[in-house]
């Protein structure tokens, strides 16, 4: 996104668009770019992305699998809090920058 001539590019959330645009004004920033990738949750696990599903599927993962997981999840910067990642955090256990060996 051009902040200065208002030229803008989002399919996956459109209505995204305009958060974004103010935080970048507010941190004087003239254009934005971002990965704007659709979620295949339900694709792959045919079942509605939500919450409730989304943990569930990190809990019934292969230990391996998990690991891979739970390091992402905490080495995301913080900025990038959804509600599902705080819902993940708090119920796994899984916060930023915290490393355990117990998956």
């Amino acid at each position: 996104m051009s902040i200065s001539d208002n030229k803008k590019n989002c399919k996956t959330i459109p209505s995204v668009l305009e958060n974004i645009r103010n935080w970048a004004i507010e941190k004087e920033i003239d254009s934005v770019i971002w990965t704007d990738l659709s979620s295949n949750f339900e694709e792959k696990t045919k079942k509605p992305f939500n919450t409730d599903n989304v943990i569930k599927y990190l809990q019934e993962l292969p230990v391996h699998k998990k690991q891979i997981a739970r390091e992402y999840i905490e080495k995301v910067p913080l900025q990038i809090m959804t509600p599902i990642r705080k819902e993940i955090e708090k119920t796994l256990s899984w916060e930023h920058g915290i490393k355990q060996n117990s998956y």
